[in-house]
């Protein structure tokens, strides 16, 4: 007779504490009353965000349910006033800057960052984030980056605007673009049942990773009664982090580091390096790109003039909103079954 340990997979629910949530997150369906463990992370955070919303591109009723959802003492009649008026300057952008997009400049890493740039491509987590579509580090025009994400919180960037410094030179610049191991915003972590966890960061890039089974000299610090055969971990963290970017049909689409890009377009920086992944046909970009890039391949890759990273610095399309401030969380159960079956 044999006596064999079961698991059931993890149950991990990557949410904001709202419905702003992505499409392809989870919202916790239960634990959403008064008095959970969930609310004892509200209890700590501060108050509302300033927030930078582009407007007039559709669809309007995406507009119109942001300001409803998010925005404080939102109003929706102002909101489609304000939509329309942007949507009319834009379809000007349309005319005047037919092809901006197509323009972008895109150049080769200065040899001076040549010993960083082997140093990242490199590391483990380099490796395993383009292991699919390879990347290359170029230099690419700030202004005409292509953005699918059409807000970001000021107040995110100056804090990592504040990294870069007064005159950053190359290699900062290089190093805020792309964060070191070990770069990664505050996790609170806590555990609210014998087999349940939850963890909360305010970035946006908090994240579940896979579950591993590890062997008994992979970890440290743990003592218990007996000797340990396996380890599973459930592991939670952050993504690669690198400000990155998609080609597609000579346009190169932002894909991760949105705030970062704001910082240096802020801090009058015009190039920055970049991982540039290039989708070669349709095929490739399903792989490459985010799934709202992925959906509407001509509004991004095709249409004369689509959004544009300089689009946060213009008045005239950018809205300040006050929001509610919200939290990524990530729940973790598990269940350990123990039974005999015959060898």
């Amino acid at each position: 007779m044999a006596t064999r340990m079961g698991s059931k997979p993890l149950l991990a629910r990557r949410a904001k504490l709202d419905s702003k949530s992505e499409p392809d997150q989870l919202t916790p369906e239960r634990r959403t009353q008064t008095g959970t463990p969930r609310d004892a992370f509200l209890e700590t955070e501060r108050g509302p965000l300033d927030e930078l919303y582009l407007l007039g591109h559709p669809p309007l009723d995406d507009y119109l349910r942001y300001v409803r959802k998010h925005v404080i003492d939102g109003d929706q009649k102002r909101a489609l006033k304000e939509w329309r008026r942007a949507n009319e300057y834009r379809q000007n952008l349309e005319a005047s800057e037919a092809g901006i997009a197509d323009a972008i400049e895109v150049s080769e890493i200065d040899s001076s960052l040549d010993a960083l740039a082997a140093e990242l491509i490199s590391a483990a987590r380099y490796r395993n984030t383009y292991e699919d579509l390879p990347g290359r580090l170029q230099m690419v025009e700030l202004d005409r980056l292509v953005i699918s994400q059409f807000h970001v919180v000021p107040e995110f960037a100056r804090r990592q605007r504040a990294r870069l410094g007064v005159a950053p030179d190359a290699k900062t610049v290089f190093r805020f673009c792309h964060p070191p191991e070990g770069s990664m915003a505050p996790v609170k972590a806590r555990r609210v049942g014998d087999q349940r966890y939850i963890f909360s960061s305010e970035s946006t890039d908090f994240r579940p990773h896979g579950p591993v089974l590890l062997r008994p000299n992979q970890l440290r610090g743990y003592e218990t009664y007996g000797p340990i055969s396996h380890v599973v971990g459930l592991v939670v963290g952050f993504g690669p982090n690198y400000l990155s970017a998609v080609r597609h049909k000579g346009r190169l689409v932002l894909h991760n580091g949105y705030h970062r890009a704001y910082a240096l377009r802020d801090a009058g920086i015009t190039h920055a390096p970049c991982v540039v992944k290039t989708a070669a046909d349709a095929d490739e970009l399903e792989v490459a790109a985010g799934r709202s890039v992925r959906k509407d391949k001509h509004f991004y890759f095709e249409s004369d003039r689509p959004p544009v990273l300089k689009d946060f610095f213009d008045p005239n399309i950018a809205k300040p909103h006050r929001i509610r401030r919200t939290v990524s969380m990530i729940e973790i159960e598990f269940e350990i079954r123990e039974y005999t079956v015959e060898s």
